[in-house]
């Protein structure tokens, strides 16, 4: 009975290993969702507000935090109406500038209902998301402080 149990451990060990090598879990994250930031404090994507009962949130970043140079997008849902506020922990001015790096025919300047206000700003909440806004498109976001070098984090619009 050892010797039958033992087999049958070693081909489920066999079986989880090869699915593993054959199908990674993030084998085509460059088309979903799966590549999109997550909240940390130590980064500038630094939380998120959730309200109960829906799936609605407002993504929380962080102005002064300078971004790595390689990053995974901020990530915004339509279907959910979710928004970003920017803000600065260091409570100075900014000013925000969209630009797309898809096709800025398909993609928009942005994809906000509104516009990035153009005077300098403590904080600003981006958002919703405009309903014929394309999932799929990546937006640079350059924040720019005074004295200071800018911050280049980006947002990807998901369905």
């Amino acid at each position: 009975m050892r010797t039958k149990r033992g087999v049958a451990l070693g081909a489920l060990w066999l079986c989880i290993a090869s699915v593993g090598i054959v199908q990674p879990a993030n084998a085509d994250s460059s088309k979903g969702a799966d590549d999109c930031a997550q909240p940390t404090r130590p980064t500038g994507y630094i939380s998120d507000i959730k309200f109960p009962g829906g799936g609605r949130q407002i993504r929380v970043y962080d102005v002064d935090y300078v971004e790595a140079h390689d990053h995974p997008p901020v990530c915004l849902s339509i279907k959910a109406n979710d928004m970003i506020f920017w803000t600065r922990r260091s409570g100075g001015k900014f000013k925000l500038k969209f630009s797309p790096q898809n096709d800025a025919a398909k993609c928009g300047q942005h994809p906000f209902k509104e516009g990035p206000p153009t005077d300098g700003i403590y904080g600003h909440l981006s958002g919703p998301l405009r309903r014929d806004a394309e999932a799929g498109c990546v937006y640079d976001v350059v924040l720019e402080k005074e004295g200071e070098s800018p911050s280049d984090p980006h947002i990807r619009v998901t369905p």
